[in-house]
Order: structure tokens, then sequence, then C-alpha cells
């Protein structure tokens, strides 16, 4: 990329979506960490994914106990299941996360259940 922005790359990143911004952000952000793709992730093969968390969704009170947190890199969604809790301190919405495990296609989207986690230092810059 250039240093200095020329009047015609401007112009282009006016003309693409809040979205298109946002996947070329998290791609970024991710650049030299030894990961793959989440949109490149293979089905029921080891793999390490990484992306920032979207959102989290806890179980209510009186039903088992799971928090399911969604996470994104750019290239596609994942889905996390950390069974047996409700909370983990330090996952956050915006905080960068690394996963291991085995994804597997749920609903059209790639879950990992229990996966091994390391948190990245800080939360994402738009």
């Amino acid at each position: 990329m250039p240093a200095v922005d020329t009047p015609e790359l401007l112009t282009d990143r006016l003309k693409q979506t809040a979205a298109a911004h946002d996947r070329r952000r998290l791609q970024a952000r991710f650049a030299g960490v030894q990961i793959t793709r989440v949109g490149d992730a293979p089905e029921r093969a080891p793999v390490r994914i990484g992306g920032e968390i979207r959102s989290q969704h806890r179980s209510s009170p009186d039903a088992r106990r799971f928090l399911r947190v969604e996470i994104d890199d750019g290239s596609g969604t994942a889905l996390l299941v950390f069974t047996g809790r409700n909370r983990i301190n330090g996952i956050e919405t915006g905080r960068m996360i690394v996963v291991e495990g085995v994804g597997r296609i749920e609903k059209g989207r790639l879950t990992l259940w229990n996966p091994a986690y390391t948190l990245l230092d800080g939360v994402a810059k738009s």
C-alpha cells in the first residue's frame, strides 16, 4: 500500500461498502499471524483460526451452561462453543482471539466446540 493516498485510491475506498472496509481491516489485523482464514478452514480437521469477537451469547440460568462466541476474520465467521461455562474472563466483544480445534460445519457455519484459545492484547482498532 502506498505511503500517500492518491486521489484514485481515495475514490476507490469511498466507493466500497462498510463491510468491504471491515473485511480489509480484519485481514490486515491478522497479517503475520500463522492462522488459517475462516473462509478456507477445512472441515473435520485440526485448524488454527483467529478473528475479532463479534458477539457472545450465554445460556439461560436454568439451562445447561454454555457460551457461544462468534468471531470474524474478514473472510468469514465462525462459532465457538464452550460447554460447562457461561463466562470466560477476557472474552469480550471487539477483542482479538486465536483458537485451535477441530471445526465442523453446523447450520452453514464453521463451528468449533471447546477450542483451545489465546486472547491477543488489546481490542480491535477501527
